[in-house]
């Protein structure tokens, strides 16, 4: 319970967005509210950077929106890293896809359904008609339902349980109730649009199935809300297969181009998300059922396991399958840059740029090559796409820092690494480089980017101080 008031206390010190009257929501506030919500999202779980998984998600959702009617905001997808079988819908389109999701589900259209219901509750604003209804709860409470809702998606039911009912208060049965509607309507609406998109219309029932069941076999704690704490879960999937079974007499699921696509991107998140052992021990049993995923899976997790020989034993065996050599070569590459075998590295990641085209996976791993050839005028534009697209990156502004100072701009530098340093949470040397950016700065653009770091750092900085 001292975890929940601290989470209380937390956003009670937050103040509303501007203009915040939350009788009526209105789409900036909504917006502001979920950019709120994103810092916390990315203070408790580590984002997944590859685009081949992420692109892959966003197409399916952009399937599933193609069918649905214009939303009011841009649908934004964003993977993290995280066991739990789960995902969530925040405010002004955000969903949130956890890895074990996408590892622990059997086929694209299992997926598909439970995006389909998480878009649901994009689609009708539920969020934000519930905010709406709690007009008479303070701010920080409201937002510590969201804080609630983020916790119990994590695997942490219990906690997120009672922060919902602690911030409800006297009435707490209001709010379920709407929130057992809601779920039924995000049934109905996102079975509709499962099936307009072509998807299996079995897939939900049965991913509703199989969520439940593993969360049995795992001691509960590991699926959404949705799933764990509405006692009517078995009628509501019972309603599903009847309407599935209805449909799937009268039409087949239309062939889906990516359908092979899952089994890959399945193959990434098992082998670099999940315990290395337990991953390998998994694709060895998939050897003879589908030998190219399994040689794929085998080389990334012998290579998380430092065992050189054999990741590079199973990424050449992966190589020699059409359907996966890019995503094959890149790895590859990834592997020989961590050897200190760059000039080879370059190679595998020039073929697996051919196959893969805007991978801004294989930009940055090309981008560190060049570096270390001392090549900076070559690794600068490969990682600028890299910082657009995953801007709180530690890692990626370390290594804009490097490129910087090798090309001589040393403002920019020192700039970058400021950056680094404030989202690892190293406030010394954020403040250390900070300083001399502003002592080398020559240009206004340089000044005002300095001032805009300044102004994103301090308010990192009061969240991390009130998380503890």
């Amino acid at each position: 319970m001292a975890r929940v008031v601290v989470w209380l206390l937390i956003f009670s010190l937050w103040s509303a967005p501007a203009g915040a009257g939350w009788g009526s929501l209105s789409l900036s506030d909504e917006a502001e509210l979920a950019r709120k919500f994103d810092l916390v999202i990315e203070t408790r779980f580590p984002p997944v950077q590859d685009t081949v998984v992420l692109d892959y998600v966003q197409g399916l959702v952009d399937r599933l929106l193609a069918v649905m009617p214009p939303q009011p905001f841009p649908v934004r997808v964003t993977v993290v890293e995280h066991p739990a079988l789960n995902a969530f819908a925040s405010p002004a389109g955000r969903v949130t896809v956890f890895t074990g999701l996408i590892a622990q589900l059997e086929s694209e259209d299992e997926l598909a359904s439970v995006l389909a219901h998480e878009l649901a509750h994009v689609s009708e604003r539920h969020v934000a008609q519930g905010i709406e209804r709690s007009q008479y709860l303070s701010v920080g409470t409201l937002i510590g339902m969201l804080a609630g809702a983020l916790l119990g998606a994590g695997g942490k039911s219990e906690s997120g349980q009672a922060l919902m009912l602690g911030s409800v208060a006297g009435a707490s049965s209001l709010a379920f109730k709407y929130s057992r509607e809601n779920e039924r309507a995000a049934d109905q609406l996102g079975f509709a649009t499962l099936v307009d998109a072509g998807f299996d219309p079995m897939a939900m029932p049965r991913a509703f199935t199989r969520m439940r069941r593993l969360q049995w076999l795992g001691g509960g704690g590991n699926t959404p809300s949705y799933l764990s704490t509405h006692p009517a879960l078995e009628e509501r999937t019972t309603a599903l297969e009847a309407r599935a079974r209805e449909i799937a007499a009268q039409r087949q699921p239309q062939p889906s181009a990516t359908a092979s696509r899952f089994a890959l991107v399945q193959t990434l998140v098992r082998a670099a998300f999940t315990p290395p052992e337990s991953a390998k021990a998994l694709f060895r049993s998939q050897e003879v059922r589908d030998p190219c995923q399994a040689a794929l899976g085998l080389g990334m997790a012998s290579a998380r396991l430092h065992q050189t020989a054999e990741a590079e034993a199973g990424l050449t065996r992966a190589m020699a399958c059409p359907q996966i050599r890019p995503v094959a070569a890149r790895e590859m590459g990834r592997l020989l840059l961590s050897l200190g075998r760059v000039s080879q590295a370059v190679e595998f990641l020039r073929a697996a740029q051919q196959g893969l085209p805007g991978d801004v996976t294989t930009g940055v791993l090309l981008a560190q090559a060049f570096l270390d050839l001392g090549d900076a005028a070559q690794a600068w534009p490969l990682v600028q796409p890299a910082l657009e697209r995953f801007s709180h990156d530690s890692d990626l502004w370390q290594l804009s820092g490097r490129i910087e100072a090798a090309r001589g701009k040393e403002s920019a530098a020192h700039l970058a690494f400021a950056r680094s340093f404030a989202f690892a949470r190293r406030w010394e040397k954020y403040a250390w480089h900070l300083q001399r950016a502003k002592a080398l700065a020559q240009t206004p653009a340089e000044r005002q980017a300095i001032s805009h770091l300044e102004a994103e750092v301090e308010e990192l900085q009061q969240l991390v101080r009130q998380l503890g």
